[in-house]
């Protein structure tokens, strides 16, 4: 960890984190979290109420607990975060880690190339990887260490994401954001029973669908119908990610394009 981060409300630099206590070291590699990607703009997060209600309601679920921290001390914390560690104050995408001690975390993900939500500049080369872990669902320390590793295998095969598909055949995720396909004028993605992560980008999306007059349809996602169906897409903070192809099957990219007006009607920005 090379930039300063945030540490239940603290600003911690590089050199005090190389002294901190090797029981917090190790809890904080071994421990279970939940996390949010939450995007930034002049210093302020966007979204960070709908974020946090994905963070309190995940902590009920996994340990009857609520996140007891405000979101205007988060707010207070990230432009901190950000202004010490001097970065522009346009786009920016800040990690929050919510432990279920109480202790939070926050880091610096990325910097982000356009204030607003766009279509992602590169078409990605999908490949499937079964999997099946604990908590699907939900976003956390073991569902990002399981799609890095899905994305670092299929990279391996000439593939550029992995979606991970479960036990049933199901497709779910792409690093923690939802699969959607495209057959005309409908959209499909598979349904949170099946193990999706209901992410913010994701509620946001089936929103732009109805506002775009496209029927959405919530109906679990097989490989054959991979094979099928016109388009494929999936999101990221910078906004939606069009498929390029899987395998031998090439997607048309129409249907990000009359969503991202919608996106950014719901945006700060």
């Amino acid at each position: 960890m090379s930039d300063k981060f945030c540490w239940n409300g603290s600003i911690i630099s590089p050199d005090i984190a190389e002294e901190m206590t090797w029981e917090k070291l190790n809890y904080l590699r071994t421990e279970n979290y939940i996390y949010q990607n939450i995007r930034t703009y002049k210093y302020a997060p966007i979204f960070l109420s709908e974020h946090i209600k994905i963070i309190d309601s995940i902590l009920r679920d996994m340990y009857g607990i609520s996140f007891a921290h405000s979101s205007e001390r988060i707010t207070s914390d990230i432009g901190q975060l950000l202004k010490a560690n001097h970065f522009h104050n346009r786009s920016n995408v800040v990690t929050l880690y919510a432990f279920p001690n109480g202790d939070y975390m926050i880091e610096h993900n990325q910097q982000l190339y356009y204030d607003n939500f766009e279509i992602w500049h590169k078409k990605p080369d999908l490949e499937i990887f079964p999997c099946e872990y604990l908590f699907m669902g939900y976003t956390t320390a073991i569902s990002k260490i399981t799609c890095k590793y899905a994305d670092k295998f299929v990279e391996k095969n000439g593939a550029d994401i992995a979606v991970i598909e479960n036990s049933q055949g199901i497709l779910t995720n792409i690093d923690d954001e939802p699969l959607f396909i495209v057959f005309g004028n409908e959209v499909i993605t598979s349904p949170l029973e099946a193990g999706i992560v209901n992410s913010l980008m994701r509620q946001l999306i089936i929103e732009a669908c109805t506002q775009a007059q496209l029927r959405l349809f919530q109906t679990p996602i097989t490989r054959d119908m991979l094979k099928q169906c016109d388009e494929a897409f999936t999101a990221s903070p910078q906004g939606i990610i069009a498929i390029r192809r899987w395998r031998e099957k090439s997607y048309f990219n129409l249907t990000p394009g009359k969503l991202i007006p919608y996106l950014n009607t719901r945006s700060n920005f």
